[in-house]
């Protein structure tokens, strides 16, 4: 299978960019970017396919090769804190409704629903490839009303809400998981997508993303879709993952004191160093995308 036009507004003419990456696994090996000179959407090619995508995350190999330092665990958990505080005042208040987070990873969007006052005896479900995560995940949840899928193919149940944070740029055809992401919301549903904003640009390594996207390229995307749009952001600073600028000394004074909020485990020292480092209110910002939508 070869990219012959983009997959977010189906133009043609692509041209190629190389795939910055330090580190690659031998089952999934990726040499170059295809862009669109319209939207300026990028896929990696070579194309493999979701089968193939999926064993490769079920082996592992991602998380495990990541090994997630404690500082980064933090981010994880100040950035889903944002995420929950961004979506939650959108649901109706009322009891027993259902969420889903896909790629759950750690469970840190469990963490801050179960703080939320917002959901009164909500039923949580997760999608977590990765099987050590996933055990941890219900280990560390075992209070709440909480289940594991395996994926959303066929799922039965239908969601008010539904988290997919940096999921969408591991897929190998983004319309296609929208779609069904969108058949497992109640009418009415929300979805809270996250994306990096075409991080191959800022950043020297990206493995294993497959798509980088831009927020013209969201909008091509939604015009496919049966949803209303509420959100479609840039927000962030790439400050963070850039050596050479003038605010270098900044950030790494900055990364200096989260790093040493996270040794003295001081949480409200660590949720503002973050906050200062990666500037989750800016908006327009030029690190991530936001995408809030709900299914007509």
């Amino acid at each position: 299978m070869t990219m012959e036009s983009c997959l977010a507004c189906t133009s043609k003419n692509l041209t190629d960019s190389n795939y910055p990456s330090k580190a690659q696994d031998q089952t999934l090996l990726l040499d170059k970017i295809k862009v669109c000179p319209r939207c300026n959407y990028g896929y990696a090619t070579p194309v493999y396919s979701q089968e193939h995508l999926n064993k490769f995350y079920a082996s592992g190999s991602y998380w495990h090769n990541t090994n997630p330092s404690s500082s980064l665990r933090i981010h994880n958990k100040v950035q889903s804190e944002y995420r929950v505080n961004a979506v939650t005042p959108l649901l109706n208040k009322v009891v027993g409704q259902r969420i889903l987070d896909i790629g759950a990873g750690l469970g840190d969007t469990f963490y801050w629903l179960k703080r939320s006052a917002t959901q009164p005896q909500a039923e949580y479900f997760f999608i977590e490839p990765d099987k050590d995560n996933a055990k941890k995940i219900l280990n560390e949840y075992s209070e709440l009303k909480i289940k594991r899928l395996l994926s959303i193919e066929n799922t039965p149940e239908q969601f008010d809400l539904i988290f997919a944070n940096h999921v969408l740029e591991h897929v190998a055809d983004p319309n296609e998981f929208l779609k069904k992401i969108i058949s497992s919301l109640s009418i009415g549903g929300l979805a809270y997508i996250e994306v990096p904003l075409r991080d191959d640009l800022s950043r020297d390594c990206v493995f294993p993303h497959i798509s980088f996207f831009t927020t013209e390229a969201i909008e091509s995307i939604s015009k496919k879709l049966s949803i209303e749009n509420l959100s479609i952001e840039s927000f962030g600073d790439s400050q963070t993952l850039r050596s050479t600028t003038k605010s270098s000394l900044k950030v790494k004074v900055l990364s200096k004191l989260f790093d040493l909020s996270v040794s003295q485990n001081l949480w409200p020292l660590q949720r503002f160093f973050n906050h200062k480092l990666y500037a989750y209110s800016k908006t327009p910002g030029d690190l991530w995308i936001r995408w809030i939508f709900k299914k007509k």
